[in-house]
């Protein structure tokens, strides 16, 4: 929700043009995301897709996929949504630019514990075979090994807290009053892995793969 209003107030998308779920189910995304593929129009719009909330990996495969609130992770194949098949919606848009930004990990542990039970944590890296598109960038929370963090003061994860705190301005380094992808980038560096290993003794390093790291996100 607070995502929603950044990208209202913050970057200037209409809301009539957001497709947003609380709990989404495997339908409510495959849903959302072809109603999204529907709603491109091609070389004129820029899309920002955002996922939180659990991943899972398939310990056979080692692919990535979001987990539902109806998924049985232990048969993530079948109940979860794959990473890829967003990563495929996204190609045929042929959309201006995208960003996708994901604030979950795939190792099968969480925050609050395993995800996968009476199993090793399963190390992926999640498909980033899109970015092979102009103007496209994939944040992630941490890397494939790694769990993200939850920052239980603020009531948000600890790499959207400063995923928005970035937004809002914090992440302007040089006060130009325009924040590009790089300053976004360096900004969460400094501040998620400081964090996670002072609240929670734990590593996470946030990742950014981009093909220009000088687009602009926001202009104050």
């Amino acid at each position: 929700q607070f995502v929603k209003e950044y990208l209202i107030k913050t970057m200037g998308y209409r809301i009539g043009n957001i497709y947003y779920y609380d709990n989404a189910t495997k339908a409510q995304i495959g849903i959302a995301f072809k109603k999204l593929k529907n709603a491109v129009k091609p070389n004129r719009s820029d899309v920002f897709v955002y996922y939180s909330g659990h991943g899972a990996p398939d310990p056979d495969s080692k692919q990535g996929y979001f987990v539902p609130v109806d998924a049985d992770p232990n048969f993530i194949k079948e109940s979860g949504y794959p990473v890829s098949e967003l990563y495929e919606i996204l190609k045929q848009t042929d959309a201006r630019s995208i960003m996708v930004v994901i604030d979950a990990c795939f190792s099968g542990s969480s925050d609050g514990g395993k995800i996968l039970k009476d199993i090793s944590p399963v190390f992926i890296e999640v498909d980033n075979s899109f970015l092979n598109l102009r103007n496209s960038a994939l944040f992630t929370s941490s890397t494939g090994e790694q769990v993200s963090s939850w920052y239980r003061d603020k009531s948000h994860s600890l790499f959207t807290y400063y995923f928005l705190k970035g937004l809002q301005g914090e992440a302007d380094l040089d006060s130009d009053s325009t924040l590009i992808l790089s300053e976004l980038k360096e900004y969460i560096d400094a501040k998620v892995p400081y964090m996670a290993r002072r609240i929670n003794n734990r590593k996470q390093n946030p990742q950014l793969t981009t093909d220009d790291d000088t687009k602009v996100l926001v202009t104050y």
